[in-house]
């Protein structure tokens, strides 16, 4: 094979690499679109909220319908775009509001400022809860120094507990979060639960009922 056929050769093999090169660089660039326009992974896009959100960011998913609610009360129409715009899912069981909660009278403040019935309610319908109670009924300060109520409820400060009217056991922290003594001098606490001790019981906000193990020897 003569000079030219070695040429033409060479010109054949370089012209496949840079034809395979092209098509490399060109699904590299699609790849990076696209992952950009789902907002990366492991980030969040920050768009906002709503459906203004979702114009403005370009996302690519599917069509179905299969709404969410997320965190804030608003309602997406499947995970996808809620995860494009960077919002945190509060519920998949439908839009915020489209869910079916329990009846219970029971008053939740919501961080959005208004009072719901209970904490599924506001659950339901994407709204974190601020505090136990009904909002405002007590001028309570955002602070947030947790205190344990007995029952083992847990406030953000012990305004929001004696506004809800709760009997405070002690203000360590949350119900649980203190450091009890290792004894073991066993309890039974008033919800049928055996403590290793009354210190233990305490710190979880549940009364002593007596001395010993409880019959049912539910521990803790």
């Amino acid at each position: 094979m003569g000079p030219r056929s070695t040429a033409s050769l060479v010109d054949r093999i370089w012209t496949g690499v840079e034809m395979d090169t092209r098509i490399a660089f060109f699904a590299v660039v699609l790849a990076a679109s696209t992952f950009a326009a789902c907002g990366g992974a492991g980030s969040k896009a920050d768009v906002g909220s709503g459906e203004e959100a979702l114009e403005s960011a370009n996302c690519i998913c599917p069509t179905v319908w299969d709404p969410v609610c997320a965190w804030g009360g608003h309602t997406y129409g499947n995970e996808c775009e809620a995860a494009c715009v960077g919002a945190e899912i509060a519920h998949d069981f439908g839009g915020c509001g489209e869910c079916v909660w329990i009846t219970l009278d029971d008053p939740v403040c919501g961080e959005d400022g208004r009072t719901y019935s209970n904490s599924a309610e506001a659950l339901c319908k994407g709204i974190r809860v601020a505090h136990p109670g009904q909002c405002g009924a007590c001028g309570c300060e955002e602070n947030y120094l947790p205190v344990c109520a007995w029952g083992g409820v847990s406030y953000p400060n012990e305004c929001a507990a004696r506004c809800a009217g709760a009997e405070i056991a002690h203000d360590y922290g949350n119900c649980g979060e203190c450091v009890s003594i290792a004894l073991y001098d066993p309890v039974c606490g008033v919800d049928g639960r055996t403590y290793g001790n009354s210190a233990d019981a305490l710190c979880k906000g549940i009364r002593v009922a007596h001395s010993g193990t409880c019959d049912g020897e539910i521990r803790d």
